[in-house]
């Protein structure tokens, strides 16, 4: 990575991990003042419009988190885009109100160009529910769509053995925020696929993620 694309990663993650203030207002501050460093160069007062700080945002940063972030991307050979660069997923989130600052892939990115269909169910289905997923996913994998599910048990991961089985490679959300290395799955969805998510490696569970 440039040198200059480091110093605008570590920008945005540094706005982006502040997770004691709400996106919402992250994303006012970004339409009023412009860049992150814009942002968390302002005084007090200038934020204070938006939402109640105790201190300034340069007083509130740690750069810990940043650099674990940066060290899992270059360890196990991930990425992230911040919002509005090139690669962040745009055909999946121009709808949102409030698209997350940054978000966090491993695998194939390119794969959120393509046509896609969500599979969504039960994490204690029957076994006829499985399979007929698995059959589902397999068809829709052999037609070039691809696959969206999450890594959990049932449903889910019965959409990734369906499009493993078919060669191809699906889209794994990672809703929660366990450790990248230990979701079931995770080495097998990153042979052809990819995993995504909104919440940075190693960033603390919350039941709302």
């Amino acid at each position: 990575m440039a040198t200059s694309d480091n110093l605008r990663l570590r920008s945005w993650l540094s706005l982006a991990l502040l997770d004691d203030i709400p996106l919402a207002v992250k994303l006012d501050w970004l339409r009023e003042f412009g860049t992150p460093d814009d942002v968390i160069s302002q005084p007090l007062e200038n934020l204070r419009k938006s939402y109640r700080l105790d201190r300034p945002l340069s007083e509130k940063l740690g750069s810990a988190t940043a650099d674990e972030v940066i060290e899992w991307i270059g360890k196990y050979g991930g990425s992230c885009f911040w919002l509005g660069e090139e690669g962040y997923p745009g055909v999946l989130l121009e709808k949102l109100s409030y698209a997350p600052l940054v978000v966090y892939t491993r695998g194939y990115p390119q794969l959120l160009d393509k046509p896609s269909v969500a599979l969504i169910g039960s994490a204690t289905p029957t076994k006829r529910a499985i399979e007929r997923t698995r059959t589902i996913a397999f068809e829709l994998a052999q037609d070039n769509i691809t696959v969206v599910a999450g890594v959990s048990p049932g449903i889910a991961q019965a959409a990734h053995l369906g499009v493993q089985s078919a060669g191809k490679g699906a889209i794994g959300i990672i809703g929660n925020a366990r450790s990248w290395t230990k979701v079931q799955l995770a080495e097998e969805i990153c042979v052809n696929g990819l995993l995504i998510s909104e919440h940075a490696p190693g960033s603390n569970t919350r039941p709302d993620n």
